[in-house]
């Protein structure tokens, strides 16, 4: 390995002896640094030659069949030292899909519906029906206002 580098092994969480071929992670540092890269079959990736300070790795994509590592969703901090190799094991989790066989097992299945909360922001649904008509209230009355001083001064 070269020095001032970064090692990423990734795994699967319930078997560490599973390396994941596939994911996607991006260092970032604040002087203009980016670079993403790959695992190999290996479940490596090495980010080699990093100049000394801190870094951001971000995890961008799972492998097939996984979800993404919730601790490297957001970007990490590493700091690079002089010499420094920093080896990583990372894990993700496999995807549970429900059965279909035999119907739903007790269990229900929830279809996510088109949320509402696109339309008004991130208010809850009560908060954005209350807007709503808070919207329509004054608009009526400045509506009434318009009218009355027209009909005042004819």
């Amino acid at each position: 390995y070269q020095i001032n580098s970064l090692v990423i092994k990734k795994v699967d969480a319930a078997d560490s002896n599973q390396v994941l071929a596939g994911a996607v992670f991006r260092l970032t540092n604040d002087k203009g640094y980016s670079k993403e890269l790959m695992t190999d079959a290996n479940g490596l990736i090495t980010f080699d030659n990093l100049k000394l300070g801190r870094y951001w790795l971000t995890e961008i994509k799972a492998p097939a069949g996984y979800t993404i590592n919730p601790d490297y969703a957001k970007p990490v901090a590493i700091d690079i030292k002089s010499g420094d190799t920093i080896r990583m094991t990372i894990t993700d989790q496999r995807h549970v899909l429900p059965s279909t066989e035999g119907g739903n097992n007790g269990n229900d299945v929830r279809h996510d519906q088109p949320s509402r909360r696109l339309l008004f922001g991130s208010f809850g649904d009560r908060d954005a029906i209350t807007l709503v008509l808070l919207g329509i209230v004054i608009l009526v009355i400045a509506g009434s206002t318009v009218i009355l001083r027209r009909r005042r001064r004819s």
